[in-house]
């Protein structure tokens, strides 16, 4: 799965479980995906870029990836596989898990390269093991958020839930930067001073 190693959900129970008596371990798995759904959504960390030849006959293609969509973040289109088009250059649009291109003139040799914000389906029972070495607080207090918000249940409690959801605003603040600075060296600038 992913090309990458995994871990199973049942992994993060154990941390869900210490907060809260009594919840069983169907529900808490289940709060558990739907928390790393949202967490990808909602932080777009997990990507896959689909790379595809296009044929001038063909208006359109399927986009294989490994979980679901759930944001587009960009397509570039090449010329002979080297020079990159500017955009608007080729009219197209993306439903569901579907490219659709408009007319390609038979001359050029054009390929697309799509890269896609996604997630696990809702019933994965793995996930890439950097969610959980990364960003298991994260899944956490969002599981635990929405738990402490079921009313029919001796553990409802909704001022633990608010502070749950609080904690998770910050962690997918630090998460949505890590993602933006990972890779690139941070460059510290002064006020009024110039680099030379």
């Amino acid at each position: 799965m992913f090309g990458q190693k995994t871990r199973p959900i049942a992994d993060f129970l154990p941390r869900i479980l210490s907060h809260i008596d009594g919840v069983d371990t169907d529900m808490a798995s289940t709060y558990t995906m739907d928390s790393i759904i949202q967490f990808l959504r909602d932080t777009k960390i997990l990507k896959e870029v689909v790379c595809l030849e296009l044929d001038p006959c063909t208006p359109s293609y399927k986009l294989h990836t490994n979980n679901r969509i759930t944001e587009v973040m960009s397509v570039r289109f090449f010329s002979d596989n080297t020079y990159q088009l500017p955009p608007n250059t080729v009219n197209y649009r993306i439903q569901d898990d579907t490219l659709y291109v408009g007319t390609i003139p038979p001359s050029h040799k054009l390929s697309a390269e799509i890269e896609l914000a996604v997630a696990p389906s809702r019933d994965s029972e793995e996930v890439p093991e950097f969610i959980y070495e990364d960003w298991v607080d994260a899944i956490t207090v969002l599981t635990l958020s929405k738990l402490y918000l079921l009313t029919d249940n001796e553990w409802y409690n909704p001022q633990a839930a608010n502070n749950q959801t609080t904690l998770y605003s910050q962690l997918v603040r630090q998460a949505r930067f890590t993602n933006i600075t990972k890779h690139k060296p941070f460059q510290m600038r002064l006020a009024n001073k110039r680099r030379f």
